[in-house]
């Protein structure tokens, strides 16, 4: 899987480079970090998930089918909000930092 797949040889990368970065400048603390790994395994899990899907749908038929069609629009789907779920948090702990608020006042109101 992982050496058909282009997101997982330039996205990734560039995911974990600008997190640690970002994160070192702006001084996120460890629960930030944690938070951050969990979603990424999160989205390599999907990733793996949406290739194994793709697989499967390629080695029942390779004839378009409604379907298969749909069966991979969904796993695509699920690999793109685990994408929006990680730059979402990775966002918000980074303007939390760059705009001196601390988020869990936000989630967690006194």
């Amino acid at each position: 899987m992982f050496k058909e797949s282009s997101t997982f040889h330039r996205i990734y990368p560039l995911m974990i480079v600008a997190a640690v970065a970002l994160g070192l400048i702006f001084h996120f603390n460890a629960l930030e970090y944690i938070i951050l790994g969990a979603i990424f395994i999160f989205d390599v899990v999907t990733e793996t998930m949406n290739s194994a899907v793709e697989e499967v749908c390629d080695r029942v038929t390779l004839e378009k089918d409604e379907r298969i069609k749909r069966s991979k629009d969904i796993a695509s789907a699920a690999v793109y909000i685990a994408h929006l779920s990680y730059i979402a948090a990775f966002f918000f702990f980074l303007f939390s930092h760059i705009f001196g608020f601390q988020w869990w006042t936000v989630i967690i109101p006194a």
